[in-house]
């Protein structure tokens, strides 16, 4: 599986694309897919970047999502046409209170019991 660096970067051209995008140098662009240990984000793409690829991205008309930035290691990979929202999972179920009924909404009495309208 790709790091999110190295995914970002392909999907907006390469490192040279991606150094334009954010106005760094194409060897700081690189940086982000090395280990912290060799002076790297361990594949992180810094939070200003992040927001500067996606408006970049927009307007060239690349398809840059922003689950494109993390590791979802549930999520189906994008060869399987997957968006983030098919990667989630659902919460169980609540149970829903009982329809109304027409009675219901012009039932007149009060909820101590007593009859008429409710104040």
């Amino acid at each position: 599986m790709l790091n999110p660096a190295k995914r970002v970067i392909q999907i907006c051209g390469g490192y040279d694309a991606v150094a334009e995008m954010t106005c760094r140098s194409a060897a700081r662009v690189r940086r982000w897919e090395y280990p912290r240990a060799r002076g790297g984000t361990d594949g992180l793409i810094p939070a200003d970047c992040q927001k500067a690829l996606l408006a970049t991205a927009r307007a060239r008309g690349i398809d840059l999502r922003p689950e494109h930035f993390f590791d979802w290691p549930d999520a189906p990979s994008d060869a399987e046409g997957a968006s983030l929202a098919s990667g989630l999972r659902t919460l169980p179920a609540v149970q829903m209170a009982p329809a109304l009924s027409q009675n219901s909404l012009t039932d007149t009495r009060h909820p101590d019991g007593a009859e008429g309208r409710l104040p």
